[in-house]
């Protein structure tokens, strides 16, 4: 990866870090790597009114021009399997199996 996109990504990832707070989700962490790879932010945060918090899987895709499609068309089928590999990965380390998630783009 250039240089120059590694800059971007990682712009994009502290804006969408501080979205999360603002709209008060805790980050819990950037950058968690497993073998399959890594989920950018990993929060949690109250979800509609509901008691058990929410524990979201941020995959942040930033792009500098509206050049091939929306953010979320960036990822494959192959990428969500390893998301939600990795999300399982974090929720089982941490004793969360039972809780609710969501994976974000």
């Amino acid at each position: 990866m250039r240089q120059d996109n590694k800059k971007v990504g990682a712009i994009g990832e502290d804006a969408a870090a501080q979205l999360l707070r603002k709209k008060g989700y805790q980050i819990l962490e950037r950058n968690f790597r497993t073998r399959w790879g890594e989920i950018d932010i990993i929060a949690r945060g109250k979800w509609k009114g509901r008691t058990l918090p929410l524990t979201l899987f941020v995959e942040v895709k930033t792009k500098t021009g509206d050049q091939y499609g929306e953010p979320w068309e960036m990822i494959n089928m192959r990428k969500w399997q390893q998301v939600k590999n990795m999300a399982q990965v974090y929720l089982t380390k941490n004793g969360l199996g039972e809780v609710p998630c969501r994976i974000d783009v």
